[in-house]
């Protein structure tokens, strides 16, 4: 998968918008939607916040690959008789995992 590497930043630009940045590159601008080309627009703490979130991807996409190959290990030290017993919410959320990658890495 082809993606400008972070770390990303959240910068507030001068005319209200917000941009994510990587050390070389505009990656994102966030869509203000109130903006309309007023000069004087801050940005809410919704798009703020959006921007913080746009910024921190390429370390969350990191940690869950770290995490993905993690699982197995982990599932293998679980004993055979024990997989009936494991908690619905865990293979729901192993499940949302798995699906989060194939929605960001295509269909594996």
């Amino acid at each position: 998968m082809k993606y400008t590497k972070g770390p990303w930043k959240d910068e507030q630009e001068s005319n209200g918008r917000i941009g994510i940045v990587s050390e070389s590159e505009v990656v994102a601008v966030v869509n203000c939607s109130q903006y309309e080309g007023d000069e004087n627009y801050k940005p809410t703490e919704e798009e703020i916040d959006n921007g913080k979130l746009l910024a921190a991807a390429p370390e969350l996409y990191e940690l869950l690959k770290s995490i993905r190959q993690l699982l197995p290990e982990l599932v293998g030290l679980i004993p055979v008789t024990y997989y009936e017993n494991i908690r619905p919410e865990y293979l729901a959320t192993r499940q949302r995992m798995l699906e989060l990658f194939k929605k960001i890495e295509g269909d594996l």
